[in-house]
Parts: C-alpha cells; sequence; structure tokens
C-alpha cells in the first residue's frame, strides 16, 4: 500500500455469512480490495484471517496478512475467472524448476538430484506427469501427456486452493514443488529448502549476496500462508 493506514477498529471476529464465513471489524464485514465481501469456505480459515486483523497493532502491515491477501486474491481474481488463472498456473510446468539441471560441480548436480529426484518421482506416481530433464540453458521441452496432467490436477482445485498452489508456485518457481505443498507431499520449509538448492549451493560457497536474505524471509513468509491456508481450508 502507498499509505500506511491505522487501526481504527477494536475487534476483529469471524461469523457466519451468505454462502461461507466472513470476517467482522466491530461488526462491519471485511471487505477486498475490490470491494467484495471477504468471504471464506470454512470457519477455520475465517477464524485465522480475523486472527490476522486482530494482532495489528496501531498501523496496520498488509505484509503480516497472508490468509488475507490469498483470500482477497482468491475473490477478487481466482472466482471471476478461474480458467484464465488456471492457465497462468499450468505455464510453470513449462519451466519447472526441478527440470533444470546443472552441468556441474559434482556437488552441486548430487544436491540437485537429492531434492528433485524424489519429487519428480512423486510427481510421476501421483499426478501422472512424467518431466523430462535438461543441464541446457534453454527451455526443456516436456510430453504433452505431462501438462494435461497438471491441467486435470489443477482443475480438480477449487477457487482458494487454486490461488493458495498459484502463490507456491510463484515464490518456488515449480508446480511440482507447489502441487507436493498441496497435497502434504511438503510442507513449507520442505518447499522451501527444495526451491533454494542452487542458491543454498552457492551461498554455502561464496556467501549470501545482497538483499538475499531480506528476498528469501519474503518468499518463505509467501510459503509459510499458503500452507497455512490450505491446511486451514481442510479444516470444517
Amino acid at each position: 500500500m502507498s499509505r500506511a493506514l491505522r487501526r481504527v477498529y477494536r475487534q476483529a471476529q469471524a461469523g457466519e455469512a451468505a454462502g461461507g464465513f466472513d470476517v467482522r471489524l466491530d461488526g462491519k464485514p471485511v471487505r477486498t480490495p475490490l470491494r467484495a465481501p471477504l468471504i471464506v469456505p470454512t470457519q477455520a480459515l475465517a477464524a485465522a484471517i480475523a486472527g490476522e486483523w486482530e494482532a495489528q497493532s496501531k498501523t496496520i502491515r498488509p505484509e503480516t496478512m497472508p490468509l488475507t491477501r490469498l483470500a482477497s486474491t482468491t475473490i477478487d481474481r481466482v472466482v471471476p475467472a478461474p480458467a484464465a488463472v488456471l492457465a497462468q498456473v499450468l505455464r510453470y510446468a513449462d519451466n519447472d524448476l526441478l527440470c533444470h539441471r546443472a552441468p556441474g560441480p559434482k556437488a552441486l548436480v548430487a544436491a540437485q538430484s537429492a531434492a528433485w529426484d524424489p519429487l519428480l518421482a512423486w510427481a510421476a506416481e501421483a499426478i501422472d506427469a512424467r518431466l523430462a530433464t535438461s543441464t541446457d540453458l534453454g527451455p526443456v521441452v516436456q510430453p504433452p501427456e505431462a501438462r494435461a496432467a497438471f491441467a486435470r490436477a489443477l482443475a480438480a482445485l477449487d477457487p482458494y486452493r487454486l490461488a493458495a498452489v498459484g502463490e507456491a508456485a510463484l515464490a518456488t518457481g515449480s508446480l511440482v514443488i507447489a502441487l507436493a505443498l498441496a497435497r502434504g507431499r511438503l510442507d513449507a520449509a520442505g518447499a522451501f529448502l527444495a526451491s533454494h538448492v542452487d542458491e543454498d549451493f552457492q551461498r554455502a560457497s561464496w556467501g549470501a549476496e545482497e538483499d538475499q536474505d531480506l528476498r528469501r524471509a519474503t518468499l518463505r513468509v509467501a510459503l509459510d500462508g499458503a500452507e497455512r491456508f490450505l491446511r486451514l481450508m481442510d479444516l470444517s
């Protein structure tokens, strides 16, 4: 946001609403940036979002409210155009991080194989998506059957889970990692580590780059938020 917003409400609470559960500030429903009512499918998620609002002090800090942001994104962007969002998320299958392998050094090749091969094997078994890998710098051409399998997996998601998977794919550069997070194959910590194999190798070899820690912290918050969002969607 361009300017800080002050907390002018005394209490944030979750409540029942038509079609689900909402969040109320002193009894007034929270709305999304596009002014739609912020209504989510589960009481657990609504309560957690209310907790984000309740945790704010004198100034509202949106960066500390990942659940609110994801719910708003779902309502404003995904619900009105799910097919367009699905197509956008599906693009990560064409350039998945796990498919781009280093030709060397041997230690990095081994680190990538140890972290990524089990996830590609999981994708082949759980999603029926068998992906090719390459050490070339250019795009990796994937079998159309793999892309179709990813499309089916994404189409099975409701808009809220699709938004969370999109968030995780954006943070990691990998649709495999994002779906593994959604299906419980990985937690947020595991997803973060899997997506930072190359960077962690570089840090261990030559040290951290300027502002790298801040960027990593931002990505970890995004993954933590996506995982919590997904798990709260599974609760009543």
